[in-house]
């Protein structure tokens, strides 16, 4: 199992049996399960009215203990690889949960996003192969140090409304108009640096300057999840 924060196609989750924690996306209008209550479908509609107003937060313990005991009616043994410990107050509500089974375990993958589906998709290779739970946690520790995760946002405002950073920080980045761009690291998000100008043609630019990068190194995978480029 995982956390909903991972990028995975929904056919392919289903391909590899994997099942996915909601988090709760917070809006004026009420608190949705993200995955089951709130999707692609509805949210366009609902970020029209709420858009400066919107955050996700941590399910509780007691959600994962029932999430968890669900799992277990269908394995003996359940292997959650949650995302980065310092990115919310997920992995430890995992944690905390799995307390109350011996059957339980939980990974702290260090990442998000396509960086935790990388992670799912070899995993789930291994586990076929017949790997353990030392097998997997020896995996993870060993991938998640060679992946590169890294984000441009529009807005510094969603990592300031979520407690990453201070007024003064963030008063700065509006001020000049600065598109932040976050990377994964030692299991949190951290401002790497940032983009000027129109954030359309900063996406473009970030994408060809990430490539760039990384044409000089032997790299297995490249994942692009993108919103307004052509």
């Amino acid at each position: 199992t995982t956390d909903c924060v991972c990028d995975i196609l929904t056919e392919e989750a289903k391909q590899l049996g994997i099942m996915q924690m909601y988090l709760y996306v917070n809006m004026p209008s009420g608190r949705f399960k993200d995955t089951i209550e709130i999707g692609i479908d509805n949210v366009s509609s609902l970020l029209e009215k709420d858009r400066k107003h919107i955050y996700a937060s941590a399910v509780s313990v007691e959600d994962y203990e029932k999430f968890f005991a669900s799992r277990l009616t269908e394995a003996e043994e359940v292997l959650h690889l949650s995302f980065g410990k310092n990115m919310g107050k997920s992995y430890w509500n995992a944690i905390s949960a799995a307390r109350c089974f011996g059957s339980v375990h939980v990974i702290d993958s260090g990442l998000l996003s396509c960086g935790l589906s990388i992670i799912i998709k070899y995993a789930s290779d291994e586990l076929k192969n017949g790997a353990s739970v030392d097998d997997i946690t020896k995996l993870v520790q060993s991938m998640k140090e060679r992946i590169s995760t890294r984000f441009l946002l529009d807005s510094i405002d969603p990592f300031y409304e979520n407690g990453y950073i201070g007024k003064k920080t963030r008063n700065l980045f509006n001020m000049f108009k600065l598109h932040p761009i976050l990377a994964a690291k030692k299991s949190g998000l951290h401002i790497e640096g940032f983009m000027v100008g129109d954030i359309d043609n900063a996406r473009i630019r970030f994408v060809k300057r990430t490539v760039k990068k990384i044409k000089s190194r032997t790299v297995n995978d490249i994942y692009v999840s993108h919103t307004g480029i052509p």
